[in-house]
């Protein structure tokens, strides 16, 4: 079955809103961290519930879910940051494409954190539903592995603009982390693809086959996981949205240009994998062509051979050539003959 399917029959008959977590439990224990800071310093509540969230005018307030079945807490810390039912149902069912909603007071975006095993060539995916309000940030994250430990680390080391920017800056850079850490699976998988490659080349087999026959469905996962990116970013580098301010719109502009060359190195791997399914198809083709002209010319050699033989091996009484004493040894010659006739014919020809 696939995944982006699987759980959707435990919420079929619910009034929208209801929270039933749809997906892996990638984490034992749900929990939360909020993070304030500002171009002073910053503070983390960790293990935090409901009443740690209260966003201040001076402070950007960074609200870390990781975990997602645990829906008691997301319901409490929805209800206190005034989320609506229907952003929490989608924050829950981790099988959301990749998609961007604007409420009157917050903008709600979904991406997919891709994870690439080259043990197994098999292409996994997590959620992350980012929403952005007016001087906070939430992030619900299916695992505690994720690109964004990498934002943190530059908040708490103080490096670059994030810490004397805005909320809208942080949902800027954390789009951005999830968005760059699809080129390392990318890298990851064509670099497996171009083994299969070198397979192919030098001896395409029953295994090569299956393999890209395997890699062909991984490609048609990762498209459909990648393409809904474009519209994702196209509206958020457009300006439209009010929950981004001036100063970072260049910045949004870049993301929209990385998601570009991401879809643009989707589009070239599912070329490569085509051309290659192709080239296994045409090399099977010419051994098979390779195994048939050997046999033919075998059998053209043998043609007149067996004609020979069959002419001589007629029981007619008046036959003069079989009373003579050489007659044997001379048809032999001329077989021999008419055999290295046609080999250097054929060699002649370069069909040999």
């Amino acid at each position: 079955m696939l995944d982006f399917i699987k759980g959707w029959s435990r919420r079929a008959a619910l009034p929208p809103g209801s929270l039933v977590h749809v997906g892996r439990r990638r984490v034992q224990t749900p929990s939360a961290t909020v993070t304030y800071y500002n171009g002073q310093g910053r503070r983390v509540v960790e293990n935090a519930g409901p009443g740690d969230v209260a966003p201040v005018a001076d402070e950007v307030c960074w609200l870390r879910v990781r975990g997602l079945h645990d829906l008691e807490l997301i319901r409490g810390l929805g209800q206190r940051l005034n989320l609506h039912p229907m952003l929490l149902e989608d924050v829950v069912e981790a099988t959301q494409r990749p998609k961007v909603e604007e409420f009157a007071d917050y903008l709600f975006v979904v991406l997919r954190l891709l994870r690439f095993d080259q043990q197994t060539a098999v292409i996994s995916e997590e959620q992350l539903s980012l929403v952005l309000g007016r001087g906070w940030v939430a992030t619900f994250e299916e695992s505690d592995d994720t690109p964004l430990d990498l934002v943190a680390q530059r908040i708490a080391q103080r490096r670059g603009r994030i810490a004397e920017m805005g909320a809208d800056y942080l949902a800027y850079a954390i789009i951005d982390v999830m968005i760059d850490s699809n080129f390392g699976v990318l890298e990851a998988f064509g670099e497996s693809l171009d083994a299969i490659e070198d397979q192919v080349l030098a001896n395409p087999s029953e295994a090569s086959a299956k393999a890209l026959y395997h890699f062909k469905g991984q490609i048609i996962h990762l498209r459909r996981v990648l393409w809904p990116l474009r519209e994702v970013v196209n509206f958020i580098a457009r300006g439209d949205s009010g929950f981004f301010s001036q100063p970072v719109w260049p910045f949004l502009r870049d993301v929209a240009d990385h998601a570009l060359h991401v879809l643009d190195a989707a589009d070239a791997i599912r070329e490569q994998a085509t051309g290659l399914m192709e080239l296994h198809l045409g090399a099977l083709g010419n051994r098979t062509n390779e195994v048939m002209k050997v046999l033919t010319i075998m059998a053209s050699i043998f043609i007149p051979l067996t004609f020979i033989a069959g002419v001589y091996g007629m029981n007619f009484e008046y036959m003069p050539e079989l009373r003579l004493h050489y007659g044997y040894p001379a048809v032999l010659a001329a077989m021999a003959a008419v055999a290295a006739g046609l080999i250097i014919y054929f060699r002649h020809k370069k069909w040999l």
